[in-house]
Protein backbone atom coordinates (compact mmCIF):
# COMPACT_ATOMS: atom_id res chain seq x y z
CA UNK A 1 0.00 0.00 0.00
CA UNK A 2 2.38 2.49 0.96
CA UNK A 3 4.22 1.43 -2.49
CA UNK A 4 0.79 1.67 -4.20
CA UNK A 5 0.52 5.22 -2.45
CA UNK A 6 3.87 6.28 -3.79
CA UNK A 7 3.22 5.05 -6.98
CA UNK A 8 0.52 7.10 -7.07
CA UNK A 9 1.23 10.17 -5.56
CA UNK A 10 4.45 9.73 -7.79
CA UNK A 11 1.69 9.44 -10.79
CA UNK A 12 -0.19 12.18 -9.67
CA UNK A 13 2.64 14.17 -9.39
CA UNK A 14 3.76 13.57 -12.43
CA UNK A 15 0.85 14.33 -14.51
CA UNK A 16 0.61 17.73 -12.23
CA UNK A 17 4.55 18.21 -13.72
CA UNK A 18 3.19 17.23 -17.34
CA UNK A 19 0.33 19.50 -16.60
CA UNK A 20 2.60 22.58 -15.70
CA UNK A 21 4.96 21.72 -18.14
CA UNK A 22 1.83 21.98 -21.09
CA UNK A 23 1.04 25.12 -19.41
CA UNK A 24 4.22 26.32 -18.89
CA UNK A 25 4.82 25.87 -23.10
CA UNK A 26 1.50 27.20 -24.20
CA UNK A 27 2.83 30.75 -21.85
CA UNK A 28 6.51 30.25 -23.53
CA UNK A 29 4.49 29.66 -26.74
CA UNK A 30 1.84 32.83 -26.33
CA UNK A 31 5.22 35.00 -25.02
CA UNK A 32 7.14 34.48 -27.85
CA UNK A 33 3.90 34.44 -30.31
CA UNK A 34 3.44 38.02 -29.05
CA UNK A 35 7.27 39.30 -29.15
CA UNK A 36 7.33 37.93 -32.51
CA UNK A 37 4.14 40.37 -33.63
CA UNK A 38 5.56 42.85 -31.70
CA UNK A 39 9.19 42.52 -33.17
CA UNK A 40 7.05 41.96 -36.66
CA UNK A 41 5.27 45.30 -35.73
CA UNK A 42 8.77 46.90 -34.84
CA UNK A 43 10.29 45.91 -37.98
CA UNK A 44 7.66 46.81 -40.29
CA UNK A 45 7.21 50.63 -38.09
CA UNK A 46 11.08 50.79 -38.50
CA UNK A 47 10.59 49.76 -42.53
CA UNK A 48 8.23 52.77 -42.77
CA UNK A 49 9.98 55.01 -41.07
CA UNK A 50 13.53 54.72 -43.02
CA UNK A 51 11.13 54.88 -46.20
CA UNK A 52 9.82 58.09 -44.20
CA UNK A 53 13.32 59.36 -43.63
CA UNK A 54 14.37 58.57 -47.37
CA UNK A 55 11.35 60.36 -48.90
CA UNK A 56 12.34 63.62 -46.69
CA UNK A 57 15.51 63.20 -47.86
CA UNK A 58 15.36 63.30 -51.20
CA UNK A 59 12.82 66.21 -50.54
CA UNK A 60 15.54 67.83 -48.99
CA UNK A 61 17.65 67.39 -51.72
CA UNK A 62 15.42 68.36 -54.19
CA UNK A 63 14.61 71.45 -52.34
CA UNK A 64 18.36 72.34 -51.90
CA UNK A 65 19.12 72.10 -55.62
CA UNK A 66 16.31 74.10 -56.60
CA UNK A 67 17.38 76.82 -53.92
CA UNK A 68 21.00 76.60 -55.76
CA UNK A 69 19.29 76.87 -58.60
CA UNK A 70 17.50 80.36 -57.52
CA UNK A 71 20.60 81.24 -56.04
CA UNK A 72 22.65 81.05 -59.35
CA UNK A 73 19.49 82.76 -61.08
CA UNK A 74 19.96 86.16 -58.61
CA UNK A 75 23.11 86.18 -58.58
CA UNK A 76 23.58 86.14 -62.58
CA UNK A 77 20.59 88.74 -62.73
CA UNK A 78 22.55 90.74 -59.80
CA UNK A 79 25.67 90.89 -61.62
CA UNK A 80 23.90 91.99 -65.24
CA UNK A 81 22.15 94.49 -63.06
CA UNK A 82 25.31 95.65 -61.92
CA UNK A 83 26.84 95.58 -65.47
CA UNK A 84 24.02 97.56 -66.92
CA UNK A 85 24.01 99.93 -64.73
CA UNK A 86 27.99 100.31 -64.44
CA UNK A 87 27.22 100.95 -67.87
CA UNK A 88 24.79 103.39 -67.76
CA UNK A 89 27.12 105.25 -65.28
CA UNK A 90 29.88 105.59 -67.82
CA UNK A 91 27.07 106.66 -70.71
CA UNK A 92 25.89 109.44 -68.14
CA UNK A 93 29.75 110.18 -67.20
CA UNK A 94 30.79 110.47 -70.65
CA UNK A 95 27.37 112.56 -71.35
CA UNK A 96 28.42 115.12 -68.50
CA UNK A 97 32.05 115.11 -69.68
CA UNK A 98 30.60 116.49 -72.86
CA UNK A 99 28.17 118.82 -71.64
CA UNK A 100 31.14 120.41 -69.10
CA UNK A 101 33.23 120.79 -72.34
CA UNK A 102 30.53 122.32 -74.05
CA UNK A 103 29.67 124.19 -71.66
CA UNK A 104 33.57 125.44 -71.10
CA UNK A 105 32.77 126.27 -75.23
CA UNK A 106 30.02 128.38 -74.63
CA UNK A 107 31.51 130.26 -71.40
CA UNK A 108 34.67 131.27 -73.67
CA UNK A 109 32.63 132.00 -76.83
CA UNK A 110 30.55 134.50 -74.24
CA UNK A 111 34.11 135.57 -72.58
CA UNK A 112 35.52 136.78 -76.01
CA UNK A 113 32.36 138.25 -76.69
CA UNK A 114 32.10 140.61 -73.08
CA UNK A 115 35.54 141.47 -74.71
CA UNK A 116 34.97 142.41 -77.61
CA UNK A 117 32.31 144.43 -76.91
CA UNK A 118 34.37 145.83 -74.31
CA UNK A 119 36.44 146.84 -76.73
CA UNK A 120 33.79 148.16 -78.98
CA UNK A 121 32.54 150.04 -76.33
CA UNK A 122 35.33 152.05 -75.93
CA UNK A 123 36.17 152.50 -78.97
CA UNK A 124 32.08 154.30 -79.30
CA UNK A 125 32.87 156.26 -76.08
CA UNK A 126 36.33 157.34 -77.27
CA UNK A 127 34.32 158.44 -80.38
CA UNK A 128 31.47 159.94 -78.27
CA UNK A 129 34.01 162.25 -76.53
CA UNK A 130 34.95 164.22 -79.85
CA UNK A 131 30.95 164.49 -80.42
CA UNK A 132 29.01 165.71 -77.96
CA UNK A 133 26.35 165.51 -79.47
CA UNK A 134 26.87 161.15 -79.64
CA UNK A 135 26.56 160.82 -76.08
CA UNK A 136 23.49 163.54 -75.45
CA UNK A 137 21.93 161.33 -78.57
CA UNK A 138 22.16 158.11 -76.39
CA UNK A 139 19.28 157.05 -73.82
CA UNK A 140 19.79 157.49 -69.91
CA UNK A 141 19.83 153.28 -69.84
CA UNK A 142 22.22 153.39 -72.89
CA UNK A 143 24.48 156.04 -70.94
CA UNK A 144 24.08 154.02 -67.41
CA UNK A 145 25.88 150.90 -69.16
CA UNK A 146 28.53 152.91 -70.98
CA UNK A 147 29.05 154.23 -67.35
CA UNK A 148 29.29 151.09 -65.79
CA UNK A 149 31.27 149.34 -68.69
CA UNK A 150 33.91 152.04 -67.63
CA UNK A 151 33.39 151.06 -64.53
CA UNK A 152 31.83 154.61 -62.78
CA UNK A 153 29.67 154.20 -60.31
CA UNK A 154 26.72 156.01 -60.96
CA UNK A 155 23.52 156.10 -59.73
CA UNK A 156 20.35 155.63 -61.61
CA UNK A 157 18.83 158.67 -60.06
CA UNK A 158 20.89 161.21 -61.62
CA UNK A 159 19.77 163.02 -64.42
CA UNK A 160 21.03 162.02 -68.19
CA UNK A 161 22.93 165.05 -68.64
CA UNK A 162 24.82 164.74 -65.27
CA UNK A 163 25.38 161.05 -66.22
CA UNK A 164 26.73 162.15 -69.97
CA UNK A 165 29.22 164.75 -67.96
CA UNK A 166 30.18 162.35 -65.70
CA UNK A 167 31.34 160.19 -69.18
CA UNK A 168 32.72 163.10 -70.32
CA UNK A 169 35.23 164.05 -67.29
CA UNK A 170 36.08 160.02 -66.95
CA UNK A 171 37.56 160.55 -70.57
CA UNK A 172 39.49 163.29 -70.31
Amino acid sequence: MVAEAQREAEEYVAAKRARAQQIAAGHVAAVEADVAQQVKRAKDEAAKAQATAEQAIERARDQMQHARELAEAAAEAARRDADEARARAERLTDKADGQTAEAHSKIDQANQRRAAVASESTKLGTHADTDRSDLDDMTKKELLELAAELELDLKSGMPKKEIATAIRRSRS
